[in-house]
């Protein structure tokens, strides 16, 4: 079943469902050499009508058919341009879309096993880094969300015990953005340079806390100036697919290409520390 909500103005006070049969027909004619006149009126159904200022309609309605050919997606793109195009129109907004949904859907899976696996990769080099699982991003700027919980920003124990609830850790509640700010660091404040003295046995240790902060091992610090381009191309895109808007063609080639780069690098890594 292909189903796609629209909501149009009309211009004047028309015969709302005869004028959007015909341009479901003309649709048709566009796309078919065969199809039954008859059953078009079956396909539209108005949902509701509101009469605006200056004798405008404002119109919502459906089209609701079973597959009708595997050019679905040209049918949909075609129907809307006759609504838009469309003398006795002035407004075209188009919301549910089961095909886009099919298609966003598609895009979605291969992006979630993607960040699966970037989430991994960047908790890895974390863990490694501080030998520890523990406030992860303390010397980082970045600052998980956490759904909008400010509890957990501040109370580390709560912060602690929400994440294991979940098998998750700081990087499942960093933005898509974020990625790109792995390597950069906070500024230090009078009280971190007390602490950092306080714990320091001697001058040197001193210095090299202050200095070596974040992550250190080159492949690490390599493997995240590798992604920080890739991601932040594929943010604009991953942005479009998580709010439910249609790409434009190239940045569906752009997703395939970029998606095809982010797993090899990721690949690369995973084989480098297997052979360790």
């Amino acid at each position: 079943m292909v189903s796609v909500s629209y909501q149009v103005i009309f211009n004047d006070n028309y015969n709302f469902k005869e004028e959007l049969k015909e341009l479901l027909k003309t649709t048709f004619e566009q796309n078919y050499d065969e199809f039954s006149e008859e059953k078009i009126d079956t396909y539209i159904e108005i949902t509701y009508e509101k009469q605006l200022k200056d004798d405008k309609h404002l119109i919502g309605f459906e089209i609701n058919f079973s597959e009708i050919g595997s050019e679905i997606n040209k049918f949909i793109k075609d129907f809307s341009e006759n609504l838009k195009d469309s003398e006795k129109i002035n407004l075209v907004l188009k919301f549910y879309d089961s095909d886009l949904l099919t298609f966003l859907s598609e895009l979605y899976k291969e992006l979630f096993k993607t960040e699966m696996k970037l989430r991994e990769i960047v908790s890895f080099i974390f863990i490694d880094t501080y030998k520890s699982s523990d406030d992860l991003l303390k010397e980082v700027e970045i600052t998980p969300k956490f759904n909008g919980r400010k509890d957990l920003q501040k109370d580390m124990n709560k912060r602690k015990n929400y994440l294991e609830e979940r098998y998750e850790n700081e990087f499942f509640h960093i933005l898509f953005s974020d990625y790109v700010n792995l390597t950069k660091l906070k500024d230090l404040r009078n009280e971190d340079f007390y602490w950092i003295a306080k714990i320091s046995k001697n001058f040197k240790e001193f210095k090299e806390k202050i200095i070596e902060r974040g992550i250190r091992k080159e492949e690490y610090k390599t493997f995240i100036t590798d992604i920080k381009q890739i991601m932040s191309r594929l943010e604009k895109i991953r942005n479009c697919i998580a709010h439910n808007r249609m790409l434009e063609s190239e940045d569906i080639n752009d997703y395939e290409t970029l998606l095809e780069e982010i797993n090899k690098k990721i690949d690369e890594f995973i084989n480098k520390i297997k052979k360790k």
